[in-house]
């Protein structure tokens, strides 16, 4: 199975591209195996069910990377998580999932660079004209993790 994370606040215009991304794979019925999640942060709970897929993509927001692009790239668990709190990244989560649970799967981080996150609900002009870009890469991660399986 796997399990895609979309993290980011909606109301904070472009900080909302995990979520908004996240939920049109929900709505969309074309992939088997694949379980969704949408959260405004990463939070420990999240280490169970991650602990049970084998892939996870998180895709969140990026304040560094230029305005509408788009990074995926494999990443590791943290070796010796710290305190568990709620201001976790995706490596630290994947550390807990380790710990917790004696496994943590192939993970993936998806990054979309952000052009505004002022108070605003709705993606900037930037993110909404790429979203057809954004569907197609995440279609082609999915199937190509599938077809490897």
């Amino acid at each position: 199975m796997i399990l895609v994370i979309g993290c980011g606040n909606s109301l904070r215009c472009d900080d909302g591209i995990g979520p908004r991304l996240v939920q049109e794979l929900l709505d969309s019925t074309s992939f088997q195996g694949v379980e969704c999640i949408i959260s405004q942060q990463l939070t420990p709970e999240l280490a169970d069910p991650i602990s049970r897929a084998d892939c996870v993509l998180f895709i969140d927001a990026d304040q560094i990377q230029p305005p509408g692009e788009i990074t995926i790239h494999r990443i590791d668990p943290t070796e010796s998580p710290n305190a568990m709190n709620h201001d976790l990244d995706p490596e630290k989560l994947l550390g807990w999932s380790a710990y917790l649970y004696g496994r943590a799967p192939e993970a993936h981080l998806c990054r979309i660079g952000g052009a505004s996150f002022d108070l605003h609900d709705g993606l900037s002009a930037v993110l909404e004209m790429r979203l057809p870009h954004y569907r197609e890469v995440l279609v082609q991660f999915l199937r190509h993790f599938a077809e490897y399986r």
